[in-house]
């Protein structure tokens, strides 16, 4: 899987989206998870079956990452992840 930004163990990661001081991103190491196996080409029932979940659970999971990153889908959340360095392309 693609590295991600430290926080894996258990600890939430913050990031600062550009241009603006004030406003942090918080993801969970489960939206990590969800978000990282999604930047490998990965599908919500993939998803759902690699980290033992359902597939309810992982879109809600996306639905958190999306409103968390202000966007409207999947892909606007990955290409603002890896903008602000929270996802790594390796």
């Amino acid at each position: 899987m693609q590295k991600l930004k430290e926080g894996r163990s258990g600890t939430p990661v913050c990031a600062r989206q550009e241009g603006d001081n004030t406003t942090d991103i918080v993801l969970t190491p489960r939206e990590l998870d969800v978000l990282g196996w999604f930047s490998l080409g990965k599908s919500t029932w993939e998803i759902a079956h690699i980290l033992s979940c359902t597939e309810a659970t992982v879109n809600f999971h996306f639905c958190n990452i999306r409103r968390k990153f202000d966007v409207s889908s999947r892909t606007a959340a990955l290409v603002k992840a890896l903008r602000l360095g929270i996802v790594n392309r390796e």
